[in-house]
Formats: C-alpha cells, structure tokens, sequence
C-alpha cells in the first residue's frame, strides 16, 4: 500500500523591515507597509485588493511585487502570482521569502525542476532555515531523486528534530528505496511525535505490519483506527495483524464492526468466512463466503472453503456443485478435482469420480488414499478385477496397508476363500485396530467357519469402537437370537 505523503509547504510570511527609499517613494512605501497591515489583522481580501491597485501604479516597486505574489499564492492563484514573484525575484534575486514563495507556486504548477531551483538557491543563502531544506526535500521526493531527497530531509531534522512531518516524509523516502525496515522506524518516530496525526499511525502501523512486526504495528493501528473508524485499510491490517498473533477473536471483532466499510471488498468477506469458520460458526462462515461470490464469482479461495464447508456438513450435493464450478474455473488444480471427486463419491457418482481419480494417479502415482478410493469405488460398482488390481498395487508398496488387506479380505470372501479371508482380516486390523468394517468383516468369515463364540467376540470388540454401527449390531443381534 502506498504510505501517504505529508508536504505541508513552508510558505514565507514578511517581516516589517523595509529598506530605505528615497524621498519621492515614502509615500509608495507607506501604503505598503497599511495594505501590509491589512493581511497581518486578518483582512487578506483587502489587503489583496489594496496591492492590485498598487500594482497597477507601480508595477515595478519589488514589494509590492513580493507582497502581491505573496497574496495569490496564498488565495491559491497560482498563475497569476507566478509572473508576479519572477518579476519579484528580479527585483529581489536573494530574497528568501520571494524564492521560497516562487518555489511553492512552481510545484502547484507542475515546474518541479524549476521549483527545485528556488529552494536550493534558499538554502545556500541561509544553510539553517528549516523552510528550504525541508521543502528541497519534498521535492526532490516528488522527483524521484531519493538519495538527495534523504540528504535535505537530514538537513531539516538536524535544524528542527522534533518536527513529525520531518520523519514521516522520510519514511517515505526510505520505503520507496524498498528499505520497509529502516521506513518504519520513521513513521514510528512521526507517529510518537504527533500521537494525534492519523497519517502518522497509519503509516508506522501498515509498514510495521509489512515487515511482520505485528506486536508493535497494533497499537498505532488501533489508534489510527480510533482516529478514523472508517478507514477501511486501517481495519483489514489490523485484523490481519490479531490473526498472525492468534488473537482470532480480536480479528473477528474488527472484522464484524467493519462490514458497513468493507460491503463490496471481496477479500474481506472472504478472511471474516474463515475468522468465523475457525470460531465454529458454520452458518455465518457460509453466509460470508456467499457474500464474497456475490461480489466476485470467480473467486477460487472461496469457492473451495464453501465447497470444504458444504461437504463437511454432509451437504455433498451442494458440494459437488460447488467444486464443478472451482474445476471449471481453474481446470489445472490438482486439489480441486481430488475435492470434487471425493463429494461426487458420497452421493454414489462414481462415474464422475473414477475418471478423476484415475487421471491423478497418472501424474501421482505414490499417492495411496487416493488409489484406495479408487480401488474401493471400483469395487462398489462391481469392477472387481480392476479393485483387486488396485488392492494389490498399495500392499506392493505398502504391505500393512489396512484398506487394501480389507479389499482383499473381501475378494477372498467373495470366492469362499475363508481362511485367506480370514488372514486378511486380521491383518488389517492388526495394522488399524479401530478399523470397524475390518472387525464386522472378519466376524462373518469366523461366522462362517462356525465359530459363532469367535465372531461374537469381534463383533463386540468392533461395537466398543463404534456403539452406533448398524451392520455389526444386526450381526450380533442375528446371531445371538
């Protein structure tokens, strides 16, 4: 984000000293020195008046040509006091009000070189007016000319080193030098100097955070906050900021008070989706994330959560349309597909699902889950051969592999092979020893081979896992009645 830039101009105000003039232009001077008054009690429109007309009798006396251009500088005339302060500048070619006046009307008029110009001419001619360093600094800023910049901002701060502006432009300077670190230190130094300056905070506490110094970025942060509660950036840094420290809830907080300010900002509801799904509050996470699509349909982060979101609430076809729509999006992710593969697989479409498996297992060969749901999904649509061709590929690679020593526990059972089934069975359960579906498996080969105490006896180790499984409790319920 680009740090905001304070140039407050040094404009010269005249003093009361007047040089000696001969007698026939004492009476030139003293409606100078009245119409000069006038501005100093607060009557500038007068005053501006008073000069026009001295202007217009003596076009040519040097203050009234200072005082005139002086007065449409500061009426925000800049071109008509810029002819006025060159003609001055003639007239007076060491006068530093004159050059520091000439020099603010150059830069409202775009002539930065030439702005330049009068302020270095300023600080040759007093070395120690703050005014001239400051102002050289500000432009050479506004040039590009950083190094230069940096030496007349020194300059300044030596001359005046409580000044706040002083250190935020430097910041500046620095940051546009990509030095975050060495910035920040002077935004801090401006923030501190001026705790009532929001731009002061705002930069000490957005450049701290950039620089992941997010402990000491919140207290400007929230002070800048407080200064300005609409300020949306303000309040995505600082939240962001609570986040990277864990303090979830103080995310959350900045994020729910700062809807009015963020309605349209994408990436907002997106980060109060995520704050609120980390919280446990499933609906508002989807609300946020909707709200997010409305604003930009495109957005694959949130597509992806509300699609993780749907399917772990059970809401798979809701899910499976949800991530149709991330693939379509962006046809090249892996994850995408995987994700909607897995959501197609529990509403049965396997015809969907298979393909997509197979397609990443092409590319990824070692990734086993994947294959084990490839395997077991052939197996529910009756391509045992091709299951079983799975099964074995894993227990190659991964002899203990529970998954696949349960498939093929179940393709031994299917050709009555009971004692390979068996093996099998108590294999996979050896290596997983929560594995219920294994312990209801085995049960029916030990029924089978009838040994009805034994399979008992799984079946309610198998319950104890699981008290809620139906297949096992029917079992036991059969046999023992």
């Amino acid at each position: 984000m680009k740090r905001l830039l304070i140039i407050a101009l040094a404009v010269a105000s005249f003093s009361s000293v007047w040089a000696q003039t001969p007698p026939v232009d004492r009476e030139v001077q003293k409606k100078v020195i009245a119409a000069a008054d006038m501005y100093k009690s607060g009557s500038v429109d007068a005053a501006l008046k008073a000069f026009e007309e001295l202007y217009a009798a003596h076009p040519e006396n040097s203050d009234v040509l200072a005082w005139l251009g002086f007065l449409y500088l500061r009426a925000e005339r800049a071109q008509e006091a810029a002819p006025i302060l060159e003609k001055a500048l003639i007239a007076k070619p060491s006068s530093i009000d004159v050059l520091n006046n000439l020099g603010n009307v150059r830069q409202r008029l775009g002539d930065d070189e030439r702005a330049a110009t009068c302020y270095e001419r300023i600080t040759e001619i007093d070395p120690k007016m703050f005014e001239g360093w400051y102002n050289l600094g500000n432009i050479r800023l506004r040039l590009g000319k950083i190094d230069s910049a940096l030496t007349a901002y020194t300059k300044a701060a030596e001359l005046r080193p409580t000044d706040p502006f002083i250190y935020n432009n430097i910041g500046v300077a620095y940051e546009r030098q990509k030095k975050l670190d060495v910035a920040a230190q002077s935004f801090v130094k401006a923030a501190n100097l001026r705790q009532d300056n929001v731009v002061f905070a705002k930069n000490a506490g957005i450049t701290l955070a950039k620089v992941r110094q997010f402990e000491q970025a919140i207290p400007y942060l929230e002070r800048a906050l407080k200064l300005d509660p609409n300020d949306s950036s303000v309040a995505l840094t600082l939240a962001d900021s609570y986040s990277k420290l864990a303090r979830r809830d103080d995310a959350l907080r900045v994020y729910e008070s700062s809807q009015n300010l963020l309605n349209t900002n994408a990436a907002f509801w997106f980060n109060l989706g995520v704050l609120r799904d980390q919280k446990g509050d499933t609906a508002g996470a989807e609300a946020a994330y909707n709200r997010t699509l409305e604003i930009n349909a495109s957005d694959l982060d949130a597509l992806n959560n509300l699609g993780l979101l749907q399917f772990r609430t059970g809401r798979f076809d809701d899910a499976t349309k949800t991530f149709e729509k991330l693939v379509s999006l962006n046809p090249t992710s892996r994850d995408a597909k995987l994700n909607l593969a897995a959501a197609a697989a529990k509403t049965s479409d396997y015809d969907r699902a298979v393909p997509l498996w197979r397609e990443h297992l092409r590319s990824d060969p070692t990734r086993v889950d994947i294959r084990v749901s490839l395997a077991n999904a052939l197996w529910i649509t009756g391509d045992t051969e091709g299951a079983v061709a799975q099964f074995k590929i894993i227990l190659n690679a991964q002899p203990t592999q529970p998954d696949a020593l349960n498939g093929m526990g179940l393709f031994h059972l299917k050709n009555s092979k009971l004692p390979e089934a068996e093996a099998s069975f108590r294999k996979a359960i050896q290596s997983n020893t929560r594995f219920v579906q294994a312990y209801n498996n085995l049960g029916v080969v030990l029924e089978r081979l009838n040994k009805k105490a034994d399979a008992i006896k799984i079946w309610e180790r198998g319950l104890a896992i699981d008290p809620k499984n139906k297949e096992i409790t029917e079992n036991l319920s059969r046999v023992k009645g």
